[in-house]
């Protein structure tokens, strides 16, 4: 297990309530970037660059909301212009 991965794991105590909350409505960085198709690391520049999907954050550990991404999916729709369907 890599530095990386060791920071975003869930920590020993209390690790059954938290695998819950996330089995549900969170994801972790890893499912999200594997649902997704990226990298855990794209997600990281997007959320420097403030262009990813809104995210939650407790102690160390990352979490986002799947209706959160859904929403931020959806808001990134691009519509075409008459010029462009030609």
């Amino acid at each position: 297990m890599s530095t990386t991965q060791s920071a975003q794991s869930l920590p020993d105590y209390g690790a059954e309530s938290m695998s819950s909350l996330i089995a549900g409505e969170y994801a972790t960085p890893e499912q999200l970037a594997t649902e997704l198709g990226i990298s855990v690391r794209t997600l990281h520049r997007w959320h420097t660059a403030r262009q990813g999907p809104p995210r939650v954050v407790l102690g160390r550990i990352v979490f986002y909301r799947r209706s959160s991404v859904l929403a931020w999916i959806e808001s990134r729709e691009e519509r075409l212009t008459r010029r462009e369907r030609r």
